[in-house]
């Protein structure tokens, strides 16, 4: 009888020694998805800050103003109609006839660039994409619009084929 007791001890310690190995493996494994869904979730509030920073509140600020300056002609385009041609020639004329337009060519390039890497960040999965959708999204999407004709000549500009590639796509991916 007393071998047959050390024998369910036996079997039992090792039962609860494999449970236990078990468990530790679930727990090594879900503390590295943890760890991955910290560092996504910080990686994408790094990138909030950054839009939040001073360089970027300046680049907004920036053809915020423009926009203000040239509110008489949207006003008059969006009471008359525009076609996307009328918008893209007023764009353009608007940028190239400004006090500053190398500054507003700077904000668009930098906010772009911006928004490229935020989407280069979500769509390799290094970024929270729920972060990233409730702080960049729909903001991207209307960048986006708003200066695509300028975006086709930075385009030619930069070399860069698919200039704001990245900052469609995030629009988009709302």
């Amino acid at each position: 009888m007393s071998a047959d007791w050390r024998s369910t001890i036996e079997v039992a310690i090792k039962v609860v020694g494999l449970f236990a190995a078990i468990f530790g493996v679930y727990k090594y494994f879900d503390d590295i998805a943890e760890a991955r869904r910290l560092a996504a979730r910080q990686a994408a509030l790094a990138y909030v800050a950054t839009y939040n920073g001073p360089e970027l509140k300046s680049r907004s600020q920036t053809l915020f103003e423009f926009w203000i300056r040239n509110s008489d002609a949207m006003v008059f385009m969006q009471t008359n109609g525009m076609s996307d041609a009328d918008y893209r020639s007023f764009l353009l004329t608007a940028f190239e006839h400004d006090d500053h337009p190398e500054q507003l060519l700077d904000a668009v390039y930098a906010l772009s660039t911006f928004y490229d890497q935020v989407e280069l960040c979500r769509s390799a999965r290094v970024c929270d994409t729920t972060v990233v959708q409730a702080h960049f999204c729909k903001n991207a999407g209307e960048f986006s619009r708003k200066y695509q004709p300028i975006f086709a000549q930075l385009a030619v500009l930069s070399a860069v084929p698919d200039f704001g590639g990245g900052t469609r796509t995030l629009g988009q991916s709302c």
